[in-house]
């Protein structure tokens, strides 16, 4: 006879499932009844302070209140702290799904759906894998049991929820990353090389016991990013020592780690890279025993803090001076990086990276650390070398025709090689010496300096319009080029006009007009780029343009190429045929 309790309270759900496989004859959820395998699930997305009932150690106090009220026993609870939900590999996730597919968890408790993922696909797979291995996933907070049928229809619904919000989020996200940036304002962590300038509360990597000025009164407001005394040093220098082209990536890093900077005060400080905060398992695929909510508050925070540095300060590679001299941060511009084609919405997604290359870039309001010209220069450098190993015991080998000659016949690039140490330079067609036998092969070795001669005669019968030779002088003589000596030449012109009023008025003497007069004829004279010593200089050797060929670097004259060529056809003669850009058409004479 089944035999009905009274109580004040409602049954729990542990007690429903008795009562009812009592009523209908049958065995209660093996699930339920199970000793052990119940687990839980906690995560936050930062490592910042959260209200309590969001914090970590709130999340998996709810969950084990909800386990004891049920009766399903203590839970096992693994956390991810500092992971997004977008994350699928994060260290927890996948040490509970190995403890799923060992058929150990047989109820899954968590605190919100969106704890466990704010994917769609990727919460999906995981029900798909609870499914197949029998594991009761149970949400507190929304008060479900997904494993029954309507609980499997909302879990669906509020998956979507939680992508739908995920996705805003990260659009809203964009938009203000674009407005700082046209704002010149740098986003989100602060780069290598600057701090915030608040000392007195500094929470830098390298800041108490590293910066001099950690602790001490504030430098700045913390409104834009300033120079750190120390990292903004280390940025100089590789920017300083790659301009030499002496070094390589490898071979900066390598010094950087053997220098230290020396203070005004004469301490010594070594040079490190700043790290980045956020949370560090060593080793995800082992037994995650580091990565379990033990119940103690205290121990908890202790065992978070330990593993707060997923990568901490260290030493340089490559990798991070690569980052260093590419970022258009150190010469005074914010970059700002879509994850779309064009940068707008509209454009073709690039699968949530972002993208080598910003889409735009404004002018900081934070204090450079380079001048332009050098970041400029160390641009042209990377771009010139094409992938060729450089450094101190093998310089970079100057090749200004990669990527303008092509074979005659098959039209397949040429590329710079050296041999014999680099005292022999050549430009070969690897692609047909790699794909066909050496008797197919449409085009042999070119020898460098017998090519790059040859194109120097082409250069050298460049015949410059009259207008491009001004414009050219202008921008020699004055940094804005003809717009300055316009704007000079109507400031000269307005004075002009204004001293004829004034001597129409009877305020200036004939005199005085003329005065002014000839002041201004002076003026205007001096503004003609020839009439200064740099001018004229450069004048003359617009005449001679093989003189002129002869003193340019070989990025310059690398530069000079891809502007005055689109490509040149050559087979084992020599030069075979140019194609020319658009504006020099017609202007090397013969050609």
């Amino acid at each position: 006879m089944y035999k009905i309790r009274s109580r004040d309270t409602l049954p729990t759900d542990r007690e429903v499932d008795v009562d009812l496989a009592q009523l209908f004859g049958v065995t209660s959820d093996p699930i339920s009844v199970c000793a052990g395998g119940v687990y839980g699930y906690t995560r936050r997305s930062k490592l910042e302070k959260y209200a309590p009932e969001e914090s970590l150690s709130g999340q998996a106090q709810r969950i084990t209140d909800y386990a004891c009220e049920q009766q399903l026993g203590v839970p096992t609870i693994y956390q991810d702290p500092g992971f997004s939900g977008r994350n699928s590999q994060r260290p927890g996730l996948r040490a509970l799904k190995r403890a799923v597919k060992a058929n150990r968890v047989r109820v899954l408790i968590i605190d919100r759906l969106d704890r466990l993922s704010r994917n769609l696909f990727v919460l999906l797979d995981l029900v798909k894998l609870f499914s197949e291995h029998n594991v009761r996933l149970i949400s507190v907070r929304e008060n479900i049991d997904f494993s029954q049928h309507f609980g499997l229809l909302i879990l669906y619904v509020l998956g979507a929820l939680s992508e739908f919000y995920s996705r805003l989020l990260s659009e809203e996200m964009r938009l203000v990353r674009k407005h700082q940036a046209e704002q010149g304002r740098l986003s989100g962590s602060t780069p290598f090389g600057y701090c915030n300038g608040r000392c007195s509360t500094c929470h830098h990597l390298n800041g108490p016991g590293y910066c001099p000025y950690a602790g001490n009164a504030d430098r700045h407001n913390g409104a834009f990013r300033i120079p750190h005394p120390v990292e903004s040093v280390a940025v100089r220098l590789a920017f300083e020592w790659y301009a030499t082209g002496k070094y390589s990536d490898d071979n900066i890093a390598r010094r950087l780690n053997a220098e230290t900077c020396v203070l005004d005060d004469g301490t010594e400080l070594p040079f490190q890279t700043a790290g980045r905060a956020g949370v560090w398992v060593r080793n995800p695929d082992a037994d995650a025993t580091n990565i379990i909510w033990t119940g103690n508050d205290a121990e908890d925070k202790v065992e978070t803090q330990a593993l707060e540095l997923r990568y901490p300060p260290g030493a340089f590679n490559r990798d991070t001076v690569h980052a260093i001299l590419t970022n258009p941060v150190y010469a005074g511009f914010v970059a700002y990086y879509s994850t779309y084609e064009s940068g707008e919405k509209k454009g073709k997604p690039l699968k949530g990276k972002k993208r080598r290359k910003p889409v735009s870039a404004y002018q900081g309001q934070h204090e450079p650390l380079v001048p332009l010209g050098l970041y400029r220069h160390v641009q042209t450098i990377r771009r010139n070398k094409y992938h060729c190993t450089a450094g101190e015991n093998n310089p970079t080998q100057a090749y200004p025709l990669t990527g303008l000659l092509f074979c005659s016949a098959a039209h397949r690039p040429l590329r710079g090689i050296s041999s014999n140490g680099g005292r022999q330079r050549y430009y070969v067609d690897k692609l047909c010496q790699q794909s066909l036998p050496h008797e197919q092969w449409h085009q042999k070795n070119l020898c460098a300096p017998e090519i790059e001669e040859q194109v120097a005669d082409l250069v050298g019968r460049l015949q410059l319009p009259a207008a491009w030779r001004e414009r050219i002088l202008a921008y020699v003589v004055y940094t804005e080029g003809t717009d300055e000596i316009e704007r000079e030449k109507f400031m000269l012109r307005e004075r002009l006009k204004r001293a004829q009023e004034l001597y129409e008025l009877g305020d200036y003497t004939r005199s005085r007009l003329e005065r002014v007069y000839a002041e201004c004829r002076a003026q205007l004279a001096n503004l003609a780029p020839e009439a200064g010593p740099v001018g004229h200089e450069a004048a003359t050797l617009l005449e001679n343009w093989p003189a002129l060929w002869a003193s340019f670097t070989p990025d310059e004259m690398k530069t000079l190429l891809y502007h005055i060529f689109s490509a040149i056809y050559v087979n084992d003669e020599g030069i075979a045929a140019i194609e020319l850009r658009k504006a020099f058409v017609g202007l090397l004479g013969g050609s």
